[in-house]
C-alpha cells in the first residue's frame, strides 16, 4: 500500500513535515483491524541506476491503546525520515498540504469521461505473410 498518496476520499489530516497534510488512512485502519504490523519500505535509485530497498522498523498497532490517528502519525514519521535522507527522489503529483475547511478534498485529477473522436479511418495490412 502506498502511504503518501491518497487517490480516494478516505483520508485524514496528520502532521507531516510540521504542517497538516492529507494522508491515506487505509494502512492504519488495516493494521488496527488485523493486528498486522505495517512495514514501511522504500525503493531508492542509486547513482549507477540500480535500486536499493530501505525497510524501516515495523509499526505495530494495538487497537486497545491506539487510534487510526496514532498509527498515521507513526507512518508520517517514517516517511519524513526517509524523505529527508533522499528528498531528491520524492515527487508529489498533488499538494498534500492544500488547506480545505470543508474537510472534503478534490480528486488529484479530473474524473470526467474522456471524449474520443476518430480523426481518420485507416486500414492496416499485414506485410509479414501471416
Amino acid at each position: 500500500m502506498i502511504g503518501d498518496r491518497d487517490f480516494s476520499a478516505a483520508n485524514r489530516t496528520v502532521e507531516f513535515f510540521g504542517r497538516p497534510a492529507r494522508l491515506p488512512e487505509g494502512p492504519a485502519k488495516l493494521a488496527l483491524a488485523t493486528g498486522a504490523p505495517l512495514l514501511p519500505t522504500f525503493m531508492i535509485r542509486l547513482p549507477d541506476d540500480t535500486f536499493a530497498y530501505i525497510v524501516d522498523e515495523p509499526i505495530w498497532a494495538d487497537k486497545s491503546r491506539q487510534t487510526v490517528d496514532d498509527i498515521m502519525r507513526q507512518v508520517a514519521v517514517a516517511l519524513e525520515r526517509v524523505i529527508r535522507q533522499h528528498s531528491e527522489q520524492w515527487f508529489l503529483f498533488h499538494d498534500l498540504w492544500t488547506s480545505n475547511p470543508t474537510g472534503r478534498w478534490p480528486r488529484p485529477w479530473p474524473m470526467a469521461r474522456p471524449r474520443w473522436r476518430i480523426l481518420k479511418k485507416f486500414r492496416v495490412d499485414r506485410t509479414d505473410g501471416a
